[in-house]
């Protein structure tokens, strides 16, 4: 049998018309009737084409040794020199005009941009797309895409080529033009700019739609080549990927072209082509006329501060537990996500019980999952804090044989059940329990919790034992480090803070006197960088019960709300059930206790 036939699946025993392998690489023959079989030759010839495979006999009366070489051409391979008129002609031998629908783009487009297609002979599917890069007018390379996303080149393609399409639209005077990521987007956004002005009834000149030959990050030397071009444009708009690269670029692109005229539209999809396909022309128009004069990054116009307000608002934020209430009112509802909360104390005061306090409210009160680093206590001895407050029972005064039995009965095993698990079997929070003694090994492990842990809410307790080993540079780049992380994973991050001891003969927050934010150990920049500062009093010398076991708590600073004061409320911990209550309602319901 014919290798050429058994390649292509032709039968030659019986006469018949079939597909052509030469017509369908064109893109045609789409009825699959081009070819006229031979059966008592075992030859086929297309009237359309010439594709031909010759009878036994012809072929040795000719001398033909192959029968291989009446198959189609031989493609060009990959070379940095420019395609010679004989490549190019040799080119279109094997590719159609016709882009068969591929992306969902138009013939007509395809056309417009001189894209041409090749066909698998077999299957008659496009198989791979090849698109012209021009210098000086003529056609140079091809950027060849095989079917869905591979892809390389023939000829000379770099950033030394025109943009793709622009060989279309060099002498066009219209008013605006688009430069896309890619080839795809670029007559996507064509397709789809064609249509809306054909429905409008509109006669204006075509709006250019262009791309750069490289990719999105290094195309900046390509589009500054054709500076005056764009110049020439009253609105120069751009249609970035939504990706993270793709948005990164933007900066890059933008510095290639005349900064004062590009516009950056925002699509409501990955990229312009995914609308195409999804039939979401709309939406794509949309796009283009709303799009919005370029803003460096990290500067706001006033036009879209509206919606970073919204945004703001949207922010979710972590009530303070009941025992803080008026810090709710205070903060406009307590903690935003995205933000540090510093809570500064003398030693002793009880910084740590609070801050334990607010952790075990927010574990069933917040959808969020809080990760705990404390460099005081280890993963066993702060779960045993944490259990004494869910059982009422203080733990730790218990001797080691009356703990075990507790530790092992039904209830206190129900008990940590509920405290440790969700409903659903995941751990409700995590514990920071092996400390690096490095500072790039802590923030490793804080990072961790966040990432791998899903932790939106981080409390590091006492920020003071870290900045012990710490020059104030490092404690100021250890800060500047945090607000990074709070940026960039929108957490919340709650610091203890130890003060420094008062001065000879002050009197200090241990023993009741409210300090002030300069007496907080370390940098500055701690107080500095943080929304809201609490400080904590509390006279634990004092004969008084009641007194001896009340903080007073003070916001000093309130980002968010402004205002402050020297006394936001008092707490009172009840030492035989170790919890926290606001003073005022524990003496209502415990008028007998004082």
């Amino acid at each position: 049998m014919s290798k050429v036939a058994e390649k292509y699946g032709i039968d030659l025993t019986h006469d018949h018309k079939t597909g052509c392998p030469g017509c369908i690489r064109k893109g045609n023959d789409s009825s699959r009737n081009n070819l006229q079989v031979y059966g008592g030759t075992e030859s086929a010839h297309c009237f359309a084409c010439g594709w031909t495979i010759a009878s036994k006999e012809h072929r040795e009366a000719m001398g033909w040794d192959e029968e291989e070489e009446y198959d189609e051409e031989e493609e060009l391979v990959s070379t940095k020199d420019k395609l010679t008129d004989s490549e190019i002609t040799q080119f279109k031998g094997y590719t159609s005009e016709e882009g068969g629908g591929v992306r969902g783009i138009s013939d007509a487009t395809y056309k417009h941009y001189a894209v041409r297609t090749k066909y698998n002979p077999t299957t008659g599917e496009a198989d791979t797309q090849y698109y012209p890069y021009f210098e000086d007018g003529s056609l140079a390379g091809l950027k060849l895409r095989k079917l869905p996303k591979t892809f390389s080149s023939i000829g000379r393609v770099s950033s030394n080529s025109e943009l793709f399409g622009y060989f279309r639209y060099k002498k066009s005077t219209a008013r605006t033009i688009c430069i896309f990521s890619g080839e795809i987007d670029a007559m996507s956004g064509r397709d789809m700019l064609v249509e809306y002005a054909k429905n409008k009834g509109s006669d204006f000149e075509e709006t250019p739609c262009v791309s750069p030959a490289t990719g999105e990050g290094s195309s900046t030397k390509q589009l500054k080549a054709h500076y005056e071009w764009f110049d020439r444009a009253d609105k120069i708009i751009y249609f970035a990927d939504q990706d993270d690269a793709g948005q990164a670029a933007i900066e890059k692109v933008v510095k290639a072209l005349p900064h004062d005229k590009v516009y950056i539209a925002t699509l409501p999809a990955k990229d312009v082509n995914e609308l195409l396909m999804k039939g979401r022309q709309k939406d794509f128009i949309n796009a283009f006329f709303k799009a919005k004069k370029f803003v460096p990054k990290g500067i706001v116009g006033s036009g879209d501060i509206y919606d970073k307000i919204v945004e703001e608002a949207m922010t979710p934020r972590l009530e303070f537990p009941p025992f803080m209430a008026p810090l709710n009112d205070l903060t406009g509802g307590g903690q935003a996500l995205g933000t540090c909360t510093a809570i500064s104390a003398s030693t002793g005061v009880a910084k740590s019980t609070i801050c334990n306090e607010m952790v075990y409210y927010w574990l069933f009160n917040s959808p969020h999952k809080i990760g705990v680093v404390s460099m005081e206590q280890n993963a066993g001895q702060y779960g045993e804090l944490m259990l004494s407050r869910h059982t009422g029972r203080k733990i730790g005064r218990m001797k080691p044989e009356e703990k075990l039995e507790f530790l092992r009965s039904d209830w206190c095993k129900e008990k940590s059940q509920e405290l440790f698990f969700t409903e659903d079997g995941d751990h409700r929070w995590h514990v920071l329990d092996e400390r690096d003694e490095s500072t790039e090994g802590l923030q490793e492990k804080i990072l961790e919790l966040i990432i791998a842990c899903g932790c939106k809410v981080v409390c590091v307790d006492t920020l003071s034992d870290i900045f012990d080993s710490m020059d104030v540079p490092e404690q100021q780049k250890f800060t500047k480090w945090i607000k990074s992380v709070i940026n960039k994973y929108g957490v919340l991050i709650l610091l203890i803070c130890h003060l420094r001891k008062a001065a000879s003969g002050q009197k200090d927050g241990s023993k009741g006197a409210m300090a002030d934010e300069s007496s907080v150990q370390g940098s500055s920049t701690i107080v500095k960088s943080v929304a809201l500062n609490i400080m904590l009093a509390r006279n634990k010398l004092s004969d008084d019960p009641i007194e001896r076991n009340t903080t007073i708590v003070a916001l000093t600073k309130n980002r968010s709300g402004s205002e402050t004061s020297n006394e936001v409320c008092k707490i009172y911990y009840d030492s035989s059930t170790h919890t926290l209550h606001d003073l005022q309602a524990w003496q209502e319901a415990n008028p007998h206790q004082y």
